[in-house]
């Protein structure tokens, strides 16, 4: 039905297709791990306060917040107006 030609652009659409989807999984797997971390420990009744002290652990946002908190000059130059 397809030209070799274009079969050939096909097959190499569906090569770089699923390299993409692979980078995509591979540069989300520590997402994926937490979610299905706190999911297990919900799973085990865990309580609350243990499911959110490891959550925060992994907490890259979280992490640099508390880092701008402790460094009371940097805070404050964020916080003056430009």
């Amino acid at each position: 039905m397809y030209s070799d030609k274009v079969k050939s652009y096909i097959e190499l659409l569906e090569g770089e297709l699923k390299n993409e989807k692979f980078k995509d999984f591979e540069k989300s797997k520590p997402v994926i791990r937490q979610l299905l971390d706190t999911e297990i420990m919900k799973r085990y009744k865990m309580p609350d306060k243990t499911i959110i002290e490891r959550s925060a652990k992994d907490d890259l946002q979280l992490q640099e917040a508390l880092r701008i908190i402790k460094d009371r000059g940097l805070y404050n130059s964020l916080l003056e107006p430009k």
